[in-house]
């Protein structure tokens, strides 16, 4: 009769090949992903600024406008 493996071995094979799974589809996507994630930092860097400005200015337009420029 032959031995079938027990449940943990395969129970942690898939982990492991899920977590490669994972790991690759990171490095695929990390041409998309890296600039997604630098606008966002910058945005969430430039957010403080952007609302003194529009306070100040009162204008919504304004402060956007002249941080960029």
């Amino acid at each position: 009769m032959p031995v079938q493996p027990s449940f943990s071995v395969h129970r942690s094979s898939v982990t492991i090949a899920a977590i490669i799974l994972i790991l690759l589809s990171f490095k695929l996507a990390s041409d998309i992903v890296i600039p997604i994630l630098l606008a966002f930092f910058i945005a969430v860097l430039c957010n403080p600024t952007v609302d003194f400005l529009e306070r100040f200015n009162r204008k919504a337009v304004k402060g956007p406008l002249s941080l960029t420029s």
